[in-house]
Order: structure tokens, then C-alpha cells, then sequence
């Protein structure tokens, strides 16, 4: 891109055809396309009569209204070479709208983020963000209004969501300073809400024996949660070909998450773990025989939706059971729990949640593996009421974990 410099414009005394004379200006404007491009446009204006501006200069001074508008469309950024082509940026990219722009950033940015995060900005964008600011010029968008903005969130939405959608905003005003659409930091001084990570439930082991009991067909559907720790979208998208039943392990390669298929939550997330002979004899009942395709399915072949176990089956089953509880994630929770009880070591439970940085699972040793088989035939007996339980004999808000197993 050209640097746009500060112009001095023209003037010219043109006669007209019935011989009177009148001052013509000129000048160039930078005019906003509808993708956020600038485009030089030439502009001319009647300043007045040769009667009523006798001299050029008065003619010059008629027209610098109209340049002080015009080279405000041009304004001196930061820069330590003056001679950059950074050194001016056309102020007109500020004038685009945030909805224009957000739109621009959801088909170029938004569009390789993982679909879970997609569908989450997306939210973000609808219920807060584009009501807030959408119609506002993104160089309006200014630390002030921010502030106000996340204030005004205060008490309508957690404070786990404010941190979310300030995020949302950030990768947003992020991108427009990349593309120099603006060049100062909307966020700078920004206070938030005091965040402090919320502590939810995990099944006592006595609640989750009711709810298998009272599981309305998904009976193996939330055993699996419960032994092996994972994630419900990770279950969902559980390949046939991703159990090895001779081998007892499972390898979690990728999650669903409203129908699509996704990479999981983590890089640790991706990972190879020990089950029980139990579980192996349930996953190979749902799998019967098949060579392909999820292990838990629809009866039409297709992944389990997860939202609509939870909606139905889980909360039937709860109410039957009267755990008056938790949900498919709680499960991990119980996971996460029982394993603390049963003294599991460190490495195999960062291993099976999916949390090990990657060293773990490059030097899988013969240690690690057979205290990985171990806990899960541990997890097995616990669940079915033959192991030793270490769990507290209290109310659920006396078995609370934090949310460290996400």
C-alpha cells in the first residue's frame, strides 16, 4: 500500500458558459469499499464566485475545510522508520463497522480453529459482542467502552464467561491491529470480574452404582465414562478400530461434538490407555464384530449424540436414582476422584485424563504400563463394589474436586 501523505489539494478558476467565474477545488478522499478496502477517490468542489473569493489564496482558504477532513483519513502511527510504509495508515480501515470486520475475520481467521471453538466464538459474537458493538467503527471501539461493556456483563453472565468472551474480543482487535485496521489496544487497563475457578462434584461411588442401575439402555455408555475418564465428545468419537480388545487399550484419537468430528480438547488429549477386562467385554458386546465405524452408535450407524444422552437417559436415570447431581462430565470427576483414592500414581492419571505434556506417553515404560493395567482393573472393582473405597461417607458437597480435571 501506497503512503497516504497530507495533501495541500488544488484550486482552479473555470468560467462558466454564461462567462461568470467560480472557484473549483480539489482534492482526493480515501472512500471504504464493503470488504474493508480504501480506495483514492477524486473529489471536486464549488468554493464560490471570483466575485466573492477574488484571490486564489482566499479560494485556498474556502477549500481547507474540506482537506482537514480529508488528511484526518491519514494519521502518523508508532514506527522507527519514518520512511515505512507503516508510517501512515489510512484512518478510513478504522471507519469499517466490527460487524463488518467480524464477518471478514470469521471466513479468513475463525474458519481453521477447531469447530468446537468456532461454534463458541460464533455464540460469543451473537449474544454479546455484536449486540454491544456491532454497528460501532472499530476504531470507536475504544478501552473505555470496553470496559464499560464487560461491566454490564457483571451479574448477567459468570465469570468464566467474561473471560471467555474478553478472549473472543481479544483474538478479534488482535487480528484488526495485524491488518492495521486500528492501531491502539482496546484492551489496555481492562478489569475483570475476580474469576475463581468453581469446584464441581464427582460421583460418590455408591451414586454411580444407582445410576448404572437405573442407566434406561446406556448402561455401557456411562460405565465407560466412569472407568476410563474420558471426555464425552472423546467417547463419542471412539473408533472401532481405535480398541484393542486382545491388548485391553483404547486409543483416543479424536472427539465429536454436535455431529462433528474434531480433534480433542488437548495434544495430551490424544492418547493411549489401559482398560479393564470388564469394560473390554462391554466394548466388544457394542462392537460385535464390526470392523469400522463408532463404537457407540445410533441406530442408524452414526456417533452417539452426547447432548441427547445427557438430556434423556442421564437425567432420567438420576432422577430415578435421586442423585440430585452432576452430568456426563461428572463422571470424569468421579474418574478423577477415585483414582486419588485408590493412591494411583501421578503419571498414570495425568496419562488417562489426558493431561501429561507428552513426555509420559514417549517413554510409556513397562512400569507405567502395569500400573496402568492395574488402576483400571482397580477402577473396575470400585465401580462394582468390590474394591476398597477410601471415598468420605458425606454429602456431595463433601466429595468436591476443582475443575484441574477439565
Amino acid at each position: 500500500m501506497a503512503r497516504r501523505r497530507f495533501q495541500t489539494g488544488s484550486v482552479k478558476l473555470e468560467t462558466l458558459k454564461d462567462g461568470r467565474q467560480q472557484w473549483e477545488g480539489r482534492y482526493r478522499e480515501d472512500v471504504t469499499q464493503a470488504d474493508g478496502t480504501v480506495r483514492r477517490a477524486l473529489r471536486k468542489v464549488v468554493l464560490g464566485t471570483k466575485q466573492e473569493l477574488p484571490s486564489e489564496r482566499m479560494a485556498r482558504r474556502a477549500l481547507q475545510p474540506y482537506l482537514d477532513k480529508a488528511n484526518k483519513a491519514v494519521v502518523p502511527v508508532e514506527s522507527n522508520n519514518p520512511d515505512s510504509v507503516s508510517a501512515y495508515v489510512p484512518k478510513a480501515k478504522a471507519l469499517v463497522s466490527f460487524e463488518t470486520f467480524v464477518a471478514k475475520w470469521i471466513e479468513e481467521i475463525l474458519v481453521h480453529s477447531k469447530y468446537s471453538h468456532r461454534e463458541t466464538a460464533k455464540c460469543h459474537l451473537r449474544k454479546w459482542l455484536l449486540p454491544a458493538f456491532g454497528k460501532t467503527a472499530l476504531g470507536d471501539v475504544r478501552a473505555e467502552a470496553v470496559q464499560r461493556f464487560f461491566n454490564a456483563m457483571k451479574g448477567k453472565a459468570s465469570p468464566k464467561l467474561i473471560r471467555n468472551v474478553r478472549n473472543t474480543l481479544a483474538s478479534i482487535l488482535r487480528q484488526a491491529k495485524a491488518w492495521e485496521y486500528i492501531h491502539h489496544d482496546a484492551l489496555a487497563g481492562l478489569i475483570l470480574p475476580r474469576y475463581e475457578p468453581t469446584k464441581k462434584p464427582a460421583y460418590k461411588v455408591e451414586d454411580v452404582a444407582k445410576i448404572l442401575a437405573h442407566s434406561n439402555g446406556q448402561g455401557p455408555v456411562f460405565y465407560a465414562l466412569a472407568e476410563s475418564g474420558l471426555r464425552a465428545g472423546e467417547l463419542a468419537g471412539l473408533e472401532v478400530q481405535d480398541v484393542d480388545l486382545a491388548g485391553l487399550k483404547i486409543t483416543v484419537r479424536q472427539a465429536i461434538w454436535r455431529g462433528h468430528s474434531d480433534a480433542p480438547k488437548t495434544k495430551a488429549a490424544k492418547r493411549t490407555f489401559a482398560i479393564s477386562a470388564k469394560l473390554a467385554e462391554m466394548l466388544a458386546r457394542q462392537i460385535a464384530g464390526r470392523k469400522s465405524g463408532p463404537v457407540f452408535s445410533s441406530r442408524n450407524g452414526t456417533p452417539l449424540d452426547m447432548k441427547n444422552i445427557r438430556n434423556r437417559a442421564l437425567r432420567s436415570a438420576l432422577k430415578a436414582a435421586g442423585v440430585g447431581y452432576g452430568d456426563l462430565h461428572t463422571f470424569r470427576h468421579f474418574n478423577a476422584t477415585a483414582m486419588d483414592s485408590l493412591r494411583v500414581p501421578g503419571a498414570v492419571k495425568r496419562l488417562r485424563l489426558g493431561h501429561s505434556d507428552g513426555s509420559i506417553t514417549d517413554s510409556y515404560t513397562d512400569a507405567i504400563e502395569k500400573d496402568d493395567q492395574a488402576a483400571a482393573e482397580q477402577l473396575a472393582a470400585l465401580i462394582a463394589g468390590t474394591g476398597e473405597s477410601l471415598f468420605p461417607s458425606c454429602t456431595p458437597e463433601g466429595n468436591k474436586m476443582t475443575s484441574a480435571h477439565g
